[in-house]
């Protein structure tokens, strides 16, 4: 008991707990400035060691010296009295007192701090197009092709948000400034980077921005040969995936981000098939898709073992199947038996070669989509879905799948966790609005596509699908309001007239949608762009007559297409209901156009 009385007057104690404090206190800090100042990790290691080797020097020191009114002095040389006067452990006391004030404010605001920010849009980031440096134009494509492929890459983290190259491409060689962007995009991270390569050489620059106040989180150059692009890919995706602390584990993260193949030319004719995809999207020249499917299927010529390849090539033949979707483009010139025989071609190929089980899953559960297997690819996708629940592509598929169901309550509860979360308006959000159409709570629709055009007023296909939410829920003013956009954009003019169409009948307008009418067939002959106008109009046995056609001539897939509208009754078609037997396509509610002429 007399060495702790001893501890105790030396004040020992008081020194080691002041200790504590206020060292957890500079850890906290210092934590906090080199993430602010993009300091090496080194630095907050070296304050760790500091801190733990000054503990016991600070004990020691308490033990040999005292604090008195001439000074510090060693302990033997004090007067006792002076010691257990207790005066100076005061002073000790209050600064204990003031460092665990400062501990719990700083407990207080970290617990703010993360309650009032979300992960998900800590990590969320957009990669925008890389600047392309090199002395040869020609080059631009090589930029645009890995700019495409670390959004893919990063698109696999699953708890990362990437905003889609859709998106990004859409601030190619633009002036506007980071901030801006990252509001436009609703992301927390912006990657920018340019690209200089010669025969022999590449020199990739890349940074990664916090939007919010400009830091610099990561930033890396890489001299290589043009030979080390593979590498220089993966390694990118793996830094920023770590720079913004995903979850995944490094060996995991690497499978995820690989490139797929080891052959650099492979490579190279994969990155100009995706540049010139996504420019087609940019663009909307269509002919450009057929040029790309040309570089996929080099690129598997070259590695028969490429399966991310062979799933870009069965995805272009993927959009000949629906190619009389308003969406899509015919521009193969084949027959429908043909592009079927290329497409599963390049999807068995895809499953057959390719590594990753997950990802494997996912093309099976494409696969079984297109082959109109639906109750079994929403099991698939479900299965997926929980291990990789970022992947946008598999949840617009599945919203596909469930709507061709004709599960409506199913698609309205996915729908609405959708368009509360924090995703930016894109591809997912607008099949999640559509889903909503059949839903009886007409001020929902209404409330969600307002809240999606606040966001994206310029957002062209948003819009579109905006004006016929409007219209489900007959809120006619509002449909109106954004129909001069529509009109005046690059959109297809046979959409144009449908959505006049749609407007007119709404409006019981009868003479301007006969019009309208007319300008829809003349723009376009794809199943469902005629189709609907049929039925807005209230031609209902030419609507029916075109179905028995496509029944007859047995063009599934086009019908396929229909299935995810609730007013397509399909059992009028006895051949096609015979390919869907067993999967309860029959038991489906059908719903009407409120806004229909003629009704």
């Amino acid at each position: 008991m007399s060495f702790i009385s001893e501890l105790k007057r030396r004040n020992v104690f008081r020194v080691g707990i002041a200790y504590a404090v206020i060292g957890w206190l500079v850890l906290q800090l210092s934590d906090i400035l080199i993430s602010l100042l993009d300091l090496p990790d080194w630095i907050g290691r070296a304050v760790i060691f500091l801190l733990v080797i000054g503990f016991p020097l600070a004990l020691l020191f308490a033990w040999a010296f005292e604090l008195t009114p001439e000074g510090i002095k060693l302990d033997k040389k004090v007067d006792r009295a002076v010691t257990e006067s207790r005066q100076y452990g005061r002073k000790l006391d209050y600064v204990i007192i003031g460092a665990l004030v400062l501990a719990l404010g700083y407990f207080v605001w970290e617990r703010q701090n993360l309650t009032t920010t979300t992960t998900p849009i800590d990590r969320s980031i957009a990669v925008l197009p890389f600047v392309n440096r090199s002395a040869v134009a020609e080059q631009e494509w090589f930029v645009d092709g890995l700019t495409e492929e670390i959004i893919n890459s990063l698109a696999r983290a699953p708890d990362l948000q990437v905003t889609s190259s859709t998106s990004s491409f859409a601030f190619k060689d633009s002036s506007v400034d980071i901030r801006t962007i990252s509001e436009s995009l609703g992301v927390a991270h912006i990657l920018e980077g340019s690209v200089r390569r010669s025969a022999e050489t590449l020199r990739i620059a890349v940074q990664l921005i916090r939007a919010r106040d400009g830091f610099n989180l990561w930033s890396a150059t890489y001299d290589r040969t043009s030979e080390d692009v593979i590498v220089i890919q993966e390694e990118i995706a793996i830094e920023i995936a770590n720079a913004l602390k995903t979850a995944i584990d490094p060996e995991a993260l690497a499978a995820m981000v690989s490139a797929g193949t080891h052959s650099v030319p492979a490579y190279e004719a994969y990155l100009k098939g995706l540049a010139l995809r996504v420019n087609s999207i940019v663009s909307g020249e269509a002919s450009l898709t057929m040029e790309a499917e040309g570089e996929f299927a080099r690129a598997v010529t070259i590695d028969p073992e490429f399966s991310t390849a062979h799933y870009q090539r069965a995805l272009f033949w993927l959009t000949q199947l629906y190619a009389n979707h308003p969406t899509m483009l015919d521009v193969s010139g084949l027959t429908i038996d043909e592009i079927e025989k290329r497409f599963y071609d390049a999807i068995d190929q895809a499953i057959q070669h390719e590594d990753d089980d997950i990802v494997r899953a996912s093309y099976r559960a494409r696969r079984s989509w297109v082959d109109m297997n639906f109750r079994q690819a929403l099991r698939q996708y479900n299965e997926y879905l929980e291990l990789r629940p970022g992947d946008e592509e598999a949840i617009w598929d599945r919203f596909i799948v469930i709507r061709s169901l004709a599960m409506h309550d199913q698609a309205i509860k996915l729908a609405l966790e959708v368009l509360d979360s924090d995703l930016q308006p894109g591809r997912v959000k607008y099949q999640a609005l559509l889903a909503m159409l059949h839903t009886k709570d007409t001020d929902a629709i209404v409330s969600h596509a307002i809240t999606m055009i606040d966001r994206a007023p310029d957002d062209i296909y948003l819009l579109y699908q905006a004006h016929k939410a409007f219209l489900w829920a007959m809120d006619v003013d509002a449909a109106r309001d954004i129909l001069p956009k529509i009109l005046s954009s690059k959109f297809p003019e046979a959409n144009k007239a449908l959505a006049q169409l749609r407007q007119a009948c709404a409006e019981k307008r009868n003479s301007d949608a006969r019009r309208f009418h007319a300008e829809t067939l003349e723009n376009s002959d794809r199943l469902m762009v005629v189709w609907l106008a049929h039925r807005i109009i209230g031609e209902e046995d030419k609507a029916e007559s075109l179905l028995r056609e496509y029944d007859e001539q047995g063009n599934f897939h086009n019908l396929a297409g229909l299935l995810q509208r609730g007013e397509f009754d399909p059992t009028i078609l006895p051949n096609f209901m015979a390919r869907l037997a067993g999967q309860g396509i029959e038991d489906r509610e059908i719903f009407d156009f409120p806004f229909r002429c003629n009704r």
